[in-house]
């Protein structure tokens, strides 16, 4: 599976696609992941990238995943570049995969539009999501902010990352069964994760791809 993300700091913190692709590889799948991301940039700014643009063109990737900013988040430029780096993509002959991500752990009015629109993309343009905000939002109800949240109120922690990982892998696999984390070499374990933390986190991040992609 060869795997492309376009994104920003939500994308690259805690090197999250390194365990996207640790989960891919321990799971049967050879995996390739590149990324294109920078902090706080939106998906129109790598719509105009000749870098966005050359990869997806020439990577022969399989998938392309898009995640636009949280922070300053635009539902029209997010539409706009969204849309752009989509026909690229398939032109290339490659799927996309949109990266809901989470808003600021004091904003759920901020998660529901980020969802609202994102979804709404995804009906209009035919795409697949991975809803990571939703998990995110699931959490909350029964583990306190900080497990998922830095100081900031805004990036991910580690165990935060973590779920973002699940989300995408089970988007991308389209596995309807939670795998148990102590049944191969799951990338949560070596964080440092209990197995229960991270049997958590996966019953998470599928039942929120099941809740919103079916």
């Amino acid at each position: 599976m060869n795997l492309l993300l376009i994104g920003n700091s939500h994308t690259y913190y805690n090197a999250m696609p390194a365990t996207l692709a640790e989960l891919l590889r321990a799971t049967g799948e050879k995996a390739r992941v590149t990324m294109l991301a920078q902090g706080g940039k939106d998906l129109l700014y790598h719509a105009a990238s000749q870098n966005a643009a050359f990869n997806i063109r020439y990577g022969q990737y399989d998938t392309v995943i898009l995640q636009d900013r949280v922070s300053g988040f635009d539902d029209n430029a997010f539409r706009q570049g969204a849309a752009a780096l989509t026909e690229m993509a398939r032109e290339a002959g490659s799927a996309v995969l949109l990266y809901l991500p989470f808003s600021g752990r004091n904003d759920p009015a901020g998660q529901e539009k980020l969802t609202a629109t994102y979804l709404a993309f995804c009906r209009e343009r035919h795409v697949d999501v991975a809803p990571v905000g939703e998990a995110f939002a699931h959490l909350l109800r029964s583990v306190p902010p900080e497990k998922l949240y830095r100081e900031d109120g805004q990036h991910a922690t580690p165990y935060g990352s973590y779920i973002a990982a699940l989300t995408l892998f089970y988007a991308l696999t389209g596995r309807r069964r939670a795998l148990s984390p102590d049944k191969f070499d799951d990338p949560g374990i070596a964080l440092g994760f209990k197995p229960d933390e991270c049997r958590t986190a996966h019953e998470e991040a599928l039942l929120a791809v099941r809740l919103v992609c079916g």
